[in-house]
Order: C-alpha cells, then sequence, then structure tokens
C-alpha cells in the first residue's frame, strides 16, 4: 500500500468428506472457511508492527450426529524491534470463540549477540488450543465434556554462525493443563458404555527437552543434522504420554548447483508407548530432486519413505509407504 504499509488478505476453502465402516459405511464431512487480513506496518527502518484479524468457520455433517457450527474470531497485535544488539518480539491474541468465549494468549521473546557469530536467546508464551469435532462427537470415540488445553511455555536457546557453519540449541519446557489425548480405558470404566477408548484430558501435564542442530555447507553441497530429547509426562501419573518418542534424529544432504540440485534426508524416530504397548524405534529415507529448465520454472520430484518401511505411527494404524510426488513450480522472481 505504501513504503511503510503491507496489507496481506486470504481466503480458504477445505472440505474433509470420509466414509467409514462397513457394510452401510457412515460419511462424515467438515467444512472450513477462513479469512485473514493482515497488515504490516513499519514504525522505523528496525522496527515492525503487526495487525490482523482472522475469522474461522467450521460445520461437520455426519449421520449420526446433527449438524454441528461454531465460528472463532481471533484479533492479533505483534511487534518486533532491533536496538543494536538486542531484538525484541511481543505478541498479543485475542480469540472471540462461538463454542468457548473470549481467550486471550500471547508471547514475550528477546535475543541479544553476545558477538558477531554468537546469539542466546529467551521466550515466554501461553498457548489455547480447542478441541477438535472429533474430539467432541466422533462416534463411539468423542466426549462432549472434553476441555480445551491451556498451555504455558517457557524456552532459552544459543545460535552461533561463522562463515558457512552454524549450529544452535534450545531447551524448553511447556506445561499444559487439561491436554487432549486417547484413553484406551483397559478398564472399561472411564469412558462412556460400548466405547472402546475415547478422547480425554490430562489434568496436568509437562513436555521438558532439548534440541540440538548444526549445519554446514562445502561449495554446492550442504550438510545438516539435529537432534531432539523429550520427556513427555502426565504429572498426576508420572507416566510417559502416549505417542511422543524421547529421541529423534535427523540427517539430510543436499547438493545445488543452481540449475538442478538433488537431496535426501534420514529421520529416526525412537520408541514410543500407545495404548498400553511399545511402538518400535522406525527410520525413513527420502529423496528429492529439482531442476531448473528455465529462468522462472522448476520440475520437481520427491520420494517420501524410499525403502518403503513399515511405520506405525498409532497403534493398530498402519502409516504410509512409499509415495512418490512430481510437480512444476513457476516463480516470478526466477534467478
Amino acid at each position: 500500500m505504501s513504503p511503510i504499509w503491507t496489507t496481506t488478505a486470504q481466503v480458504t476453502h477445505g472440505i474433509d468428506d470420509s466414509r467409514a465402516g462397513a457394510p452401510d459405511p457412515a460419511p462424515f464431512k467438515t467444512t472450513r472457511d477462513q479469512a485473514t487480513w493482515q497488515n504490516a506496518l513499519r514504525l522505523a527502518p528496525d522496527q515492525q508492527l503487526l495487525l490482523a484479524y482472522e475469522h474461522l468457520s467450521e460445520k461437520a455433517d455426519g449421520v449420526v450426529t446433527d449438524t454441528l457450527k461454531r465460528n472463532n474470531n481471533a484479533y492479533i497485535a505483534g511487534y518486533t524491534g532491533q536496538f543494536g544488539a538486542t531484538s525484541l518480539q511481543a505478541n498479543l491474541r485475542r480469540d472471540e470463540s462461538s463454542a468457548y468465549g473470549g481467550f486471550t494468549t500471547g508471547t514475550l521473546g528477546a535475543s541479544y549477540a553476545i558477538t558477531e557469530t554468537l546469539k542466546v536467546r529467551a521466550l515466554a508464551g501461553t498457548s489455547f488450543r480447542a478441541p477438535t469435532f472429533n474430539d467432541l462427537y466422533f462416534p463411539f470415540y468423542g466426549r462432549s465434556d472434553i476441555q480445551p488445553e491451556r498451555g504455558r511455555s517457557i524456552e532459552l536457546g544459543v545460535n552461533w554462525r561463522s562463515g558457512a557453519s552454524s549450529a544452535s540449541a534450545t531447551v524448553y519446557r511447556n506445561k499444559v493443563r487439561d491436554l487432549i489425548v486417547y484413553n484406551p480405558d483397559p478398564t472399561g470404566t472411564e469412558c462412556p458404555a460400548g466405547y472402546f477408548g475415547c478422547a480425554d484430558n490430562i489434568g496436568h501435564a509437562k513436555l521438558q527437552g532439548a534440541t540440538l542442530s548444526g549445519a554446514h555447507r562445502f561449495g554446492n553441497l550442504s550438510l545438516a543434522a539435529t537432534v531432539d530429547f523429550l520427556d513427555a509426562r502426565n504429572v498426576e501419573t508420572g507416566s510417559r504420554l502416549p505417542r511422543r518418542a524421547a529421541h529423534q534424529e535427523s540427517l539430510s544432504a543436499d547438493y545445488d548447483t543452481g540449475v538442478w540440485s538433488v537431496g535426501t534426508s534420514l529421520t529416526e524416530v525412537g520408541a514410543r508407548p500407545d495404548v498400553g504397548a511399545q511402538l518400535g524405534a522406525y527410520t525413513v529415507v527420502d529423496v528429492r530432486a529439482t531442476w531448473r529448465f528455465l529462468p522462472q520454472w522448476r520440475l520437481e520430484a520427491k520420494v517420501l519413505n524410499a525403502a518403503d518401511r513399515d511405520v506405525q505411527p498409532v497403534y493398530t494404524y498402519q502409516g504410509l509407504g512409499r509415495q512418490a510426488w512430481v510437480g512444476v513450480r513457476y516463480d516470478m522472481k526466477g534467478f
């Protein structure tokens, strides 16, 4: 709109239409309409104010429930500023939900450059997540008394960069009240009669851990690695939270000449508890390639889970096997 004002508008429409069960499949259809208007105002060369409005409308239809509807209006304000070696960030969000009323969340963060190559940072915030329609109403699983999640988080980190090398370390702790999870109900006493497990809230949960990452570039070749450590527990019982691995590692390598590039990624996920069982660790390999055959045009291809490994992300549910994707991308900026 002007040298100091950038405005962005986005409208999205999505439909998830599925059928489940046999021999008479039951249809379930969810519709989401979302509109966002965002405005960035540059107050000074190193300071920016962000103002945004977001409207979300959701509707679910199914043969065993009445039509479900809910709306949410969000008002967002954010500020970022650079003052010499210090960077500041503040965000505030106010949501008005037709189902849960009003709630406010926000974050505060800061970083400080100790030297030209070393920076420390800190961030604290709050969160809110409403249960999905599945959590509330899906047949023989949902419960209408499921409460929204509310959380508080804090993280500390350090970043290092010198020439073609970089590294970072982050430690974090998240405390969540009424965490939404799946309850297998092995005793048959906690879920409604006739249910084989159901959605449930964990009164108090704590997720804490650390993430270490590093990268280096040798000419056209880029290498990167990340290691995540996570301790996620039910504070009231001390047991591990389901479906969350205690560790996860990833390695990637990419060779880019500008005209074409090839790359591969390896991801390893540790064992996780789920429904009284232990889901085994697994490793998947992805490969990718791009070819810029014209300045603004690229041909892209990727194969996910190239080794076609069996993956069980959730107990008794089979993950996707090998997947191949081919696409064409147009970029007005070109080289």
